[in-house]
């Protein structure tokens, strides 16, 4: 069965050296089937299930996996798919990837996207992504989302952001996030905020952030809160930080 429009291709018990996955298509072999060629086509990938050899070869360049083709496969066939293959996918394909497909991708599938593609997410995909595949996005991917997106994510998924990452994320996509995310950010992730990201705190996020994790702020960091966010401070917080800290919020 060949699914052109989607460019998904289903073989079944396929004798030697009858098949060949065409160029910029998926093909998946269900078991019992086999074959021959040893590198697909520029753009193809090969998933599924064979007696012998490694699955799939890495796909040379070539169009993205389209939405259609991955709605067609199961859970194991999407955890199949080598993350070169979704290298290739464009910023045009990925919005039109259900949430649900989102939810499916490993944390290496996600780390291969390109960063103007994952710029594209909306807050849905982006909060369809289990959270222990947000540990492999990059300082590049991080900047490229929308706080519009980033406002859907939850507390889970932002405790797993790699703490290298945080210098990478803006003003605007930090006063974003919900204050029940905010209160998830640990001591290593909240020192690596700029202070130009610290300054888009908003008070209702201060007051969630935990004590311990606030007494992590540098000097330059308190400083760099804005009045509104100092006045929501509270005593288990101001309990924690030096006397340097504290005298940063006098001046």
């Amino acid at each position: 069965m060949c699914l052109a429009a989607t460019g998904f291709v289903t073989l079944v018990h396929a004798p030697a050296n009858a098949f060949e996955c065409p160029e910029g298509a998926v093909c998946t072999l269900e078991p019992g089937s086999s074959f021959t060629t040893t590198e697909p086509p520029p753009g193809a990938t090969i998933i599924g299930e064979k007696p012998t050899g490694e699955l799939g070869k890495s796909p040379g360049p070539g169009a993205g996996i389209n939405a259609s083709a991955l709605a067609g496969m199961s859970q194991s066939e999407i955890a199949a798919l080598l993350p070169q293959a979704m290298a290739n996918v464009t910023a045009d394909q990925i919005v039109m990837y259900a949430p649900q497909i989102m939810g499916r991708l490993s944390g290496e599938q996600i780390a291969s996207l390109a960063p103007q593609v994952v710029g594209r997410l909306s807050g849905a995909q982006l909060a369809a992504i289990a959270p222990q595949a947000m540990a492999f996005l990059s300082g590049d991917q991080i900047a490229s989302l929308a706080p519009s997106a980033m406002s859907k994510m939850s507390g889970d998924q932002i405790e797993q952001l790699a703490p290298s990452v945080m210098s990478r994320l803006s003003a605007a996509q930090v006063r974003s996030l919900r204050p029940s995310a905010v209160a998830m950010l640990s001591p290593e992730q909240v020192v690596g905020l700029a202070t130009k990201a610290v300054s888009g705190l908003r008070p209702s996020q201060v007051a969630e952030m935990a004590p311990e994790a606030l007494a992590e702020f540098s000097p330059a960091q308190i400083k760099a809160l804005r009045a509104s966010a100092v006045a929501a401070l509270t005593e288990e917080q101001l309990a924690e930080l030096t006397p340097a800290q504290l005298k940063m919020l006098d001046e």
